[in-house]
């Protein structure tokens, strides 16, 4: 399967109730090495991981990322833990995370990283067969047909 993206819409929840909203772009993978600095451009500065496969451990490339807050969630969404990229552009610099989802986006001092609890996917402004595709790409043994039909094909282990 190859990564597909959607732009999304974020809940960022905290433990005092805020709720900040964000606009995001997500990348579903079944990588486990992301070179971070790829996918991060001018318009994409937050963005968020979804990793869809079976292993324990992701690595996150971090060369030339600088200033970023990488958070971590499990699979139910819900708040692991944090790292920083605060170091110049140049250099090598990576982490290993044990997370389903990492929430990549510009470091701000008044981010309360320590308040952080969940987030959700807003789903409010998709049709139901959006939310039905986007649900069978979330799945690692589907991909999206090659043909004209378009539709998806499901793998089946041996």
């Amino acid at each position: 399967m190859k990564t597909v993206q959607y732009p999304q819409k974020l809940n960022l929840y905290f433990r005092n109730g805020e709720i900040r909203k964000v606009q995001v772009q997500e990348y579903i993978t079944l990588d486990s090495i992301v070179r971070v600095a790829d996918f991060l451009n001018e318009q994409d500065q937050i963005i968020l991981f979804s990793f869809i496969h079976s292993r324990l451990n992701v690595q996150l490339d971090l060369n030339g990322v600088s200033s970023h807050i990488v958070l971590q969630f499990d699979g139910k969404m819900e708040f692991e833990g944090a790292s920083l990229s605060l170091g110049k552009s140049e250099g090598s610099f990576g982490i290993q995370v044990q997370a389903r989802h990492v929430l990549i986006l510009p470091f701000d001092r008044d981010f309360k990283i320590e308040a952080v609890t969940s987030f959700e996917i807003d789903q409010s402004e998709k049709s139901s067969g959006e939310i039905f595709v986007e649900g069978l790409r979330r799945l690692p043994f589907t991909h999206p047909s090659e043909r004209k039909e378009k539709g998806f094909i499901i793998h089946r282990k041996k």
